[in-house]
Parts: structure tokens; sequence; C-alpha cells
């Protein structure tokens, strides 16, 4: 089993941009969330710009 520590060096995406389409709802928000949480840069695109919104204010 792959110890938590070495689990986020293994996703570390420190410095890195993520392009996540459709992050205004279900995968595509998750993705965001989880993308910034290993430490990428982060571009939501999607079709509600207020749901938009408010996942790129979550993810600060």
């Amino acid at each position: 089993m792959v110890e938590r520590e070495n689990m986020n060096d293994l996703f570390n995406l420190e410095g890195q941009v993520a392009l996540v389409s459709g992050a205004s709802s279900g995968i595509g928000v998750d993705m965001a969330k989880a993308y910034a949480r290993y430490g990428a840069n982060i571009v939501v695109t999607g079709r509600r710009k207020e749901r938009l919104d408010q996942v790129a204010e979550e993810i600060k």
C-alpha cells in the first residue's frame, strides 16, 4: 500500500496548469478541485458563468 505522503509526491502538480472544461458541474467540478489540491493552477470553463465563478472562489 502507498502511504498518503507518497501519494502527494506522485501527484505533485506544482507549477502546472490544468484546463478543466465542464467545470460548472459534476465531474468537472471534482477534477478542478482535485488538480488544485495537488498544486496546479486551474483554468475553468463551462456554460454556467455563475457556477464557474463559485467554483473558482472555492478553489482559491
